[in-house]
């Protein structure tokens, strides 16, 4: 160990010397002779204690390396060095003799205090000599008696130490420097005096190295006095930055010694994280328009159609434009309407990144998204170019997790990723994603999407996309889809969902590509070699399985199982080992990845490695849901302002709500399909649903369990849909259950003048009937003249204010 020799130059004018005794002296003002009779001579050595015990032993063999400074007598006793008072040079071996002048003691003083100062003149520093014990302060009183000696009057002194190194930039993350790993810059070193971890005020720490990565820092005598060690030398923790070598980023045990240098070196790693989001997640624009997604006039869904290629639709085909035929994607949605999508996402990794090190990989989610592995890697390659990292950190969102899964399913992608973390990535499917194929309604996305958006559009558009298809359930999922007059009524294998896609004119295929790509690669678990983990949203009611019947009005039964709103739990799991799953609650899809429950799972492992700790292994769940039946639903009213009067309010801590706006507040979850309105309330929730007069309910509790029973009322006017439950009548009466009525309306046809007459008989109350003329549907309201063709072809029902519709009837001829 090598050691670090400290000089203390004096200037000559001050250096004392020893006449031998007898001899001739010639003494000065500020130094008299040793020989003199009012002399009283004290000597003594100044040496490191490098073992800071107060004593000279082995352990101080090198104390005879230079010391320099001074002694001299301090009369006055001000701690300050005055003209007349005798001062002398400490020699090369630390050795000293001061010749005391009892005269300019004060009288009657039999004692003096000498002192020892390395530096004459110097400013006070935290790097000074200090002194211990029996010189504290650096200074002793010191008997004395004119022409006597005083010896062994010992000065034992403590200083500074040194300690550098380099912090270097592990770029493979293994602990080792290899060849080509260089310094990191911007990060300190600092010593950890209350062994917390963290740079506190008062700490002493290095500057901030440079792009060479080295640093040094001489350390404080203070820490010389006691002996022992050091505190922990610790490297400071940044945002982005992981320990490698040592992973606790601290070295400890280093000795407290005087005038010794120790290098200590830290390695670290500064990973690279890419992020993907899901399924409309980045913008879609042609030249000089944003179609995807533009909240001022709503999103353009026709132009963002794409061939049969799964491509872009080509100008002059099926309507398309010169704008469908060159839409792109250009960059993330980061909110509509004031709401985040994906801006909190983006943000959030910047953040936690160093840096220069957070990418967002914008893909075009309307394609397949094998289709996006290619530019996902060209990412990859970007980034380990840019930084050169041997690996980066993949984290997707919802669809963005598909991405992922495909790309690490070849080995040599995966060999480029060293931790990889999806969230509410829906790997089974989602049954939700039905809704914008068969009828136009309910996207997968946030809910304030869904009123700037036309049904016409969503469907056509939706039945373009591969990606969509890529988001509906497979092999692994189950039964998910029931379709009134297939089956048996009985759920749909996946050769029925590919019937019934044909007959509602989607094409088949679509689902089978993406199909084949959940059984080859999605439906299962695996890692190629990845820490790969999965983050799934539970706690929340999230369609599990649909049920469509069509008709003279369609219906819509759903089945709820806890999820994330969008994705059930279950199917983001899929077979997930257990220590690679972890579970957050009552969080939505689409905040999901910028919630607190989530990045306090994945922060440290994305950056740190460090093992995520899970706060939850289930969410126990409880909401309710009501299904609204109204003749105003079942018969569209002229006005839309008329409409509005008969629609179901919402009302939270005294504020109402239009459904619409209710649901982008989250409020609650509704579903409109054919005549019904289904709400559906989380439970625990201040959530009271108001009911149009003339309308009938249906409520059922929903949970872990499943569904409860039906409850069906009439003449209700408020439910209690979050909390307790109840239901009341006009007043605030509470109502009691209706008997269960299931059997749909009878309607009979008769002629009449020519004609037709529509007669309508249930065993509750009939809402209305309808006749189909020539595919479309009208209410009946009086005796219709119809031609002999329009008789052929013409069909007739009638449905029951509890939603139940009777099938369809032909006019006998």
């Amino acid at each position: 160990m090598k050691r670090l020799v400290l000089m203390m130059s004096v200037a000559a004018a001050l250096v004392a010397y020893a006449a031998p005794a007898g001899a001739a002296c010639a003494a000065a003002a500020d130094d008299p002779c040793l020989n003199d009779p009012a002399v009283a001579p004290v000597s003594g050595q100044v040496w490191f204690d490098y073992d800071a015990d107060g004593r000279f032993d082995a352990g101080d063999e090198d104390a005879r390396y230079p010391i320099g400074g001074w002694v001299f007598a301090d009369y006055n006793r001000d701690g300050a060095r005055q003209e007349r008072e005798t001062m002398v040079a400490v020699d090369g071996d630390g050795h000293y003799e001061l010749p005391v002048d009892t005269r300019r003691m004060a009288a009657g003083e039999t004692t003096v205090r000498v002192r020892y100062g390395p530096d004459l003149g110097s400013r006070a520093s935290q790097f000074d000599l200090q002194c211990l014990e029996p010189a504290p302060g650096c200074q002793r009183e010191v008997t004395v008696e004119a022409g006597l000696q005083s010896t062994d009057v010992q000065f034992p002194v403590i200083g500074t130490m040194g300690l550098r190194g380099t912090i270097w930039d592990d770029q493979d993350e293994d602990g080792r420097r290899d060849a080509g790993e260089e310094g990191a810059d911007g990060l300190r070193v600092f010593l950890d005096d209350n062994d917390n971890g963290q740079l506190d005020e008062g700490e002493t720490a290095a500057y901030r190295t440079n792009r060479l990565g080295t640093w040094s820092l001489p350390v404080p005598t203070r820490y010389m006095r006691g002996g022992g060690t050091l505190p922990p030398v610790v490297l400071e923790r940044l945002p982005g930055a992981d320990c490698t070598a040592p992973e606790t980023c601290r070295s400890t045990g280093i000795p407290a010694r005087t005038g010794s240098h120790h290098e200590v070196d830290f390695g670290v790693a500064r990973p690279v994280v890419i992020f993907s989001h899901g399924y409309g997640g980045s913008r879609i624009v042609c030249p000089g328009k944003l179609m995807w997604f533009n909240p001022a006039g709503g999103p353009d869904l026709m132009n963002m159609r794409l061939g049969a290629d799964g491509e872009n639709l080509r100008e002059g085909v099926d309507g398309g434009t010169s704008c469908s035929q060159n839409a792109s994607v250009d960059g993330l949605v980061m909110d509509v309407a004031g709401a985040d999508i994906y801006g909190g996402a983006s943000r959030h990794f910047e953040e936690i990144t160093w840096p220069g090190r957070h990418y967002d990989y914008v893909w075009d989610w309307r394609k397949d998204p094998t289709t996006a592995v290619a530019g996902l890697d060209d990412l990859v390659e970007k980034a380990r170019r840019e930084h050169g990292v041997k690996r980066v950190v993949l984290v997707g969102h919802s669809m963005g997790g598909l991405v992922m899964r495909h790309y690490i399913d070849n080995p040599a992608y995966a060999a480029k990723v060293s931790r990889a973390v999806t969230v509410g990535t829906p790997y089974w499917g989602s049954p939700k994603v039905i809704l914008p194929l068969a009828a136009g309604i309910e996207v997968p996305w946030f809910s304030a999407m869904d009123i700037l958006m036309t049904s016409t559009g969503l469907k056509r558009s939706a039945r373009s996309f591969p990606g969509h298809f890529s988001l509906m359930p497979a092999f692994g999922y189950g039964s998910w889809l029931s379709v009134g007059g297939m089956n048996g009524n009985r759920p749909l294998d996946m050769d029925g969902v590919r019937e019934y896609l044909r007959r509602i004119q989607v094409d088949p295929g679509m689902y089978t590509r993406a199909a084949a790509q959940h059984g080859r690669v999605l439906d299962h678990f695996e890692d190629n070699g990845v820490d790969y983990h999965v983050i799934v949203g539970g706690g929340v009611p999230t369609i599990g399985s649909v049920a469509i019947n069509y008709g003279i009005i369609d219906d819509l039964s759903v089945s709820w199982v806890s999820g994330d709103k969008t994705v059930p739990q279950f199917s983001a799991a899929h077979d997930t080992p257990r220590d690679r799953l972890h579970v957050v609650c009552g969080v939505e899809h689409v905040p999901i990845t910028a919630d607190v429950q989530t990045t306090r799972l994945m922060d440290r492992f994305l950056i740190r490695n460090e093992p995520m700790i899970d706060i939850a292994d289930d969410c126990p769940w409880t909401a309710r849901e009501v299904t609204v039946y109204h003749p105003d639903q079942l018969i569209p009213m002229v006005t839309a302002a008329q409409a509005g009067t008969k629609e179901p309010k919402v009302v939270v801590r005294g504020r109402t709500y239009s459904l619409a706006e209710a649901e982008r507040a989250d409020l609650v979850q509704v579903i409109e399909l054919g005549g019904a309105v289904k709400i559906v309330a989380t439970g625990g929730s201040d959530v009271r649903v108001e009911l149009p007069a003339g309308g009938t309910a249906v409520v059922r509790d929903l949970g872990d369990k499943g569904a409860g029973a039906e409850r069906r009322y009439v003449g209700a006017t408020a439910i209690a849909l979050g909390g307790s439950g109840a239901v009341t009548g006009k007043g605030g009466k509470a109502l009691k259950p209706a008997t269960k009525d299931g059997k749909p309306p009878k309607t009979t046809a008769t002629w009449r003048d020519g004609k037709l007459v529509l007669k309508a008989k249930d065993a509750s109350k009939v809402a209305a009937t309808f006749v189909v003329v020539g595919g479309k549907k009208r209410a009946y309201r009086k005796p219709l003249k119809l031609t002999a063709k329009q008789r052929r072809s013409a069909t007739y029902g009638s449905v029951d204010i509890w939603g139940n519709v009777e099938k369809a009837r032909r006019l006998k001829r």
